[in-house]
């Protein structure tokens, strides 16, 4: 589950540009009870022409919206990565231990994420989430938040991966204002939605659950509206906003619909009837193609440990169906959508 460290190039230019674009970025840690723990520093640069990677980040099995990101833009080599075994009463546990270079002494197992945390900030007190973007230089925390993530490795680190400057484009400046408007609407109504709607399940909070469980299938039909209309999100154009939706919309059949009890407006994948967001699914089975080896499916079930939504005599979601249903051969004006983005 871990990729291994590697060397690579930099030419100074590419190494100024990151440096630009990178050296502003920050990160904010919601303490429990506190106020913001903010981060703000500069990359380690200017780089040597031989150099260990630049970041490391850790993820989680299923939080892998950086993790398709990384691979999309095929920046393994400048971003390496750990991808955690599972939680435990420590918090966040690679077993097998963590293959970045800042921790030489804990390359055996286990590992645990509060030990980069710590190393960071040493007073921090703050909860322990994936995924984790770190500066290999410096030894900080640069972010854990998955959307910023994306769009540092999407932007600053796109000019380092091999398509350099020319390659898939995922955040153009263009666009970058309509890409924000949208996942905030999304990203309430949808990707966090869906925990809003299920976490009230187990206190018992039925009123809460409701509500929220509306507004994701009032954001599910607007998504669906839009992606009726055009191939992408946010038009003809394949972005970064994609890629995160459709992460949560790969778990949303194979977790959220019977472990957080939302299954009222029907399935997206995998159904034994016809999807109830046909749109949804043609489209998601397009970004499927680009991000398939960042889906760890196995994983998508850990919700069920928890949830108060899914009777335990019920059996769990079929993943071989939902696997089977997005893999399915693409339309005629899907396959050219995804001819699109790799012209």
């Amino acid at each position: 589950t871990c990729l291994s460290r590697a060397y690579v190039s930099l030419p100074p230019t590419l190494a100024d540009r990151a440096r630009a674009c990178f050296c502003q970025s920050h990160s904010i840690l919601q303490r429990n009870g506190g106020p913001a723990l903010r981060w703000r520093h500069a990359l380690s640069l200017p780089f040597s022409e031989q150099i260990t990677p630049l970041l490391h980040l850790w993820t989680g099995p299923w939080a892998s919206g950086a993790r398709a990101v990384r691979l999309a833009l095929e920046l393994d080599s400048v971003v390496t990565m750990d991808i955690a075994d599972g939680q435990s009463n420590a918090g966040w546990c690679f077993l097998s231990g963590t293959t970045c270079a800042s921790f030489p002494e804990k390359q055996a197992g286990p590992f645990y994420l509060h030990e980069v945390y710590t190393a960071s900030t040493p007073d921090c007190t703050t909860r322990i989430t994936v995924p984790v973007l770190w500066d290999t230089k410096l030894r900080k925390v640069v972010s854990n938040n998955s959307w910023s993530i994306m769009k540092m490795l999407a932007t600053s680190f796109r000019p380092l991966s091999p398509g350099g400057p020319r390659g898939l484009e995922l955040y153009p400046p263009a666009l970058a204002a309509k890409i924000e408007e949208e996942h905030t609407l999304i990203s309430h109504g949808l990707l966090n939605g869906v925990y809003r709607a299920g976490i009230p399940l187990t206190y018992g909070n039925d009123a809460a659950h409701r509500a929220a469980s509306t507004e994701v299938y009032a954001t599910l039909r607007r998504l669906e509206s839009c992606l009726a209309d055009q191939p992408f999100i946010v038009g003809d154009r394949f972005t970064l906003l994609d890629i995160r939706v459709a992460m949560t919309v790969l778990r949303y059949d194979a977790a959220y619909l019977d472990a957080f009890a939302l299954g009222e407006a029907g399935h997206i994948l995998g159904g034994t009837e016809t999807s109830a967001f046909p749109a949804v699914r043609d489209w998601c089975r397009v970004v499927y193609t680009i991000v398939r080896r960042s889906v760890e499916w196995p994983a998508f079930p850990q919700y069920f440990r928890w949830t108060a939504g899914h009777d335990p005599a019920s059996a769990l979601p079929d993943l071989a169906a939902i696997i089977a249903d997005v893999e399915q051969p693409l339309s005629p004006s899907r396959a050219h959508a995804l001819l699109n983005i790799h012209l």
